[in-house]
């Protein structure tokens, strides 16, 4: 756990960021009906369609950060308790290591 901190506080922080550029959309779509056609403030609309092109595109981009990030610390963590251990049990957790890695890998 404790040399995988740093990669999970960084998938956290894109979480979060994820999360907070999600909050974009309803905010704008709101910010829309009242400003811009309620009010008929046109000035309004180009800089509040480019922030919601703009959380989109940092949507896509953690989102697919955070899958890059996390399904390979996923992998190394499975690759490495697949090399340790011994008997029966290792036989077992090998075999759906492996299963897992080539799910994963297909993903």
């Amino acid at each position: 756990m404790r040399p995988r901190r740093a990669l999970l506080a960084l998938g956290f922080v894109l979480m979060v960021i994820n999360r907070v550029a999600g909050f974009v959309l309803p905010y704008s779509s709101k910010f829309l009906i009242d400003n811009v056609v309620g009010k008929g403030q046109m000035g309004l609309l180009r800089p509040l369609v480019f922030s919601v092109l703009f959380a989109t595109l940092i949507q896509g981009v953690t989102s697919f950060s955070l899958t890059q990030l996390l399904s390979k610390a996923a992998q190394r963590l499975i690759a490495e308790r697949a090399e340790s251990g011994d008997g029966d049990r290792d036989r077992e957790w090998r075999g759906l290591c492996r299963e897992l890695g080539q799910l994963l890998l297909r993903g």
